[in-house]
């Protein structure tokens, strides 16, 4: 299997030259050209900067600087959801009555904590996406969202289906099929019928009418309903959660639907949002080329830099105080240890770490329960 070792091997670039010119050890350079385990006191961006720089100083050509790049990202990427998959499998802890007592909680600040939009956290990443959604939705586009498990993508679909419900011009068909895998085309016309026809009160023009059996009549159906309801200056919205385990035909059926047109509008907005393998899907197989040339493909990025500020408002809408729960060094730790922090990484390891605190009969927590805490959870 070709690595960014194999090919500097074959450039004839030793690694300690390149640490050199990086400013980094050796060993940082190993781990990083390996295991795609980037140095953490280093920005990213400007040491990809210098690594090209040094590369091209090494007689490395423009082919050959690319296919490294890609084999760091791609390896960097998998060991980031190896290392969250460890971490999230020991779950949120829920936190005893005892804990929330002496913390002054009113509820579990990490565990079924969402009642409203109120409660949910506006980082950057998440409004950034919430934005990319609206105007999908206002401006008929293809969009796909990514991230990984836990990082808030269906939070952002909730909060979007939300603030469309208070405008009286959007019809939203959400498929609700358990296994996305038997999502086939027929079934989306389906759910389209029921929701943009039956749904939205009827359409007195088509009348109610028993759905065609063939895939050309649902389709045909499908674009009357759309044109209809876009001659009423309506807007139709069809969003699919878990669409990583959608088909190949159900995803190329996506970009046909797309483009049903009034004219020269379209009349429907796709929103699709899965994990890392909707995007790793649409960019590698040549299959689905002509979908992957039209949807605008948006990453849910990771909360860095807001982790306390994360805290603090949750625990503040269970009725607490951060600071009653974890000293400084506390939350310190938690955004050190986590590299790509997400809302369910971070809910995890606060929660593990007051588990720690409390077994100690201590609060707040201090860095070293976090530590600890996150050690066994790694292990």
């Amino acid at each position: 299997m070709e690595s960014a070792a194999h090919i500097l091997k074959e450039l004839k670039i030793s690694q300690g030259w390149l640490a050199e010119g990086l400013g980094v050890s050796r060993t940082a350079v190993t781990l990083l050209l390996n295991k795609g385990q980037w140095p953490k006191r280093a920005h990213r961006s400007g040491l990809l900067e210098r690594l090209r720089e040094r590369l091209e100083e090494g007689g490395a050509g423009a082919g050959d600087i690319e296919r490294i790049e890609a084999l760091l990202t791609s390896s960097t990427a998998e060991a980031a959801m190896h290392h969250s998959f460890t971490l999230l499998k020991k779950g949120v802890c829920m936190l005893p009555q005892i804990v929330l007592d002496r913390a002054g909680l009113e509820r579990d600040p990490f565990t079924n904590e969402l009642r409203g939009v109120q409660d949910v956290f506006g980082s950057r990443p998440h409004d950034f996406v919430l934005n990319k959604m609206l105007d999908a939705a206002a401006h008929q586009k293809f969009l796909g969202i990514y991230g990984p498990v836990g990082s808030g993508k269906t939070v952002m679909k909730n909060v979007f289906l939300e603030t469309l419900r208070k405008e009286k011009n959007y019809m939203v068909s959400e498929p609700i099929m358990i296994e996305r895998a038997k999502c086939r085309p027929g079934s989306l016309c389906d759910a389209m019928v029921e929701d943009f026809m039956y749904g939205f009160g009827g359409i007195s023009s088509l009348g109610k009418m028993r759905s065609p059996r063939s895939l050309e009549g649902k389709n045909r159906l499908v674009r009357a309903i759309l044109t209809n309801h876009s001659e009423q200056g309506r807007r139709a919205v069809l969003i699919i959660d878990e669409a990583h385990e959608l088909p190949l035909d159900t995803l190329k059926a996506l970009k046909r639907f797309h483009e049903h047109q009034n004219g020269f509008r379209k009349m429907l907005s796709i929103i699709i949002i899965g994990q890392e393998e909707l995007f790793h899907g649409l960019n590698k197989d040549y299959r689905v080329r002509e979908v992957t040339a039209r949807i605008d493909l948006v990453e849910l990025q990771p909360m860095r830099n807001v982790v306390k500020n994360y805290l603090s408002f949750k625990i503040d809408k269970a009725g607490g105080d951060v600071n009653a729960l974890f000293d400084g060094e506390a939350l310190d730790m938690i955004e050190r240890k986590l590299e790509h922090p997400s809302p369910l990484l971070i809910n995890v390891l606060a929660s593990h770490s007051l588990m720690t605190a409390y077994a100690q009969d201590r609060l707040p927590a201090t860095g070293a329960m976090v530590e600890e805490a996150y050690r066994k959870m790694a292990s």
